[in-house]
């Protein structure tokens, strides 16, 4: 028994020392999705967003953004971009909505594969963004790809996302038939 603990004492010393280092880094390190300070972060913003305080909405949303793409986190700045997207809308600031959708999207596709259902909602999202600007043309096309990605598989957990892109497909060929302006 003897031996076997002085066996495992080097061990036992790095770890103690890696606990350590890792304790003294830790204010220094971007904080990615899973840890405590994006989830705090996450928390914050999204209370902010319910209360209408936008400002502190995004302040805690591109906190978390901007540390997930310091560690490469593709998840966390997908919800990222979704929450900011979000923030965007409720402001009013249609441009910076759009561009986070697509960003949305991007990182979506990274995440899993520019056909599978996880990139539904992000496409509704780009869909609703451009025919709030009524770029129907455009609209359609992001639209008719998430009905195709609807069309090869089960959408599973994403059912509402294929109902959304359903009912969206109608609006669109609403507008365009009551000449709507289409661009």
């Amino acid at each position: 028994m003897k031996q076997r603990l002085i066996t495992l004492a080097p061990f036992v010393a790095a770890l103690a020392v890696s606990a350590l280092a890792w304790r003294l880094t830790e204010r220094f390190r971007p904080h990615c999705i899973g840890s405590v300070e994006y989830s705090n972060r996450e928390d914050a913003g999204t209370e902010a967003y319910l209360r209408h305080d936008y400002a502190e909405a995004l302040k805690q949303f591109e906190a978390n953004l901007n540390d997930s793409k310091k560690c490469g986190d593709n998840l966390g700045a997908y919800y990222s971009y979704w929450n900011l997207e979000h923030v965007y809308v409720a402001q009013q600031r249609d441009d910076e909505a759009e561009e986070a959708a697509r960003q949305e999207i991007a990182y979506a596709e990274k995440i899993h594969s520019p056909d599978d259902p996880f990139v539904l909602s992000s496409l509704s999202d780009l869909t609703l963004a451009l025919l709030k600007e009524n770029r129907l043309n455009e609209a359609e096309a992001v639209n008719d790809r998430a009905l195709k990605i609807i069309k090869r598989g089960s959408v599973g957990e994403w059912k509402a996302a294929a109902e959304l892109n359903a009912s969206l497909s109608e609006i669109i060929r609403q507008r365009k038939a009551g000449g709507a302006g289409a661009r």
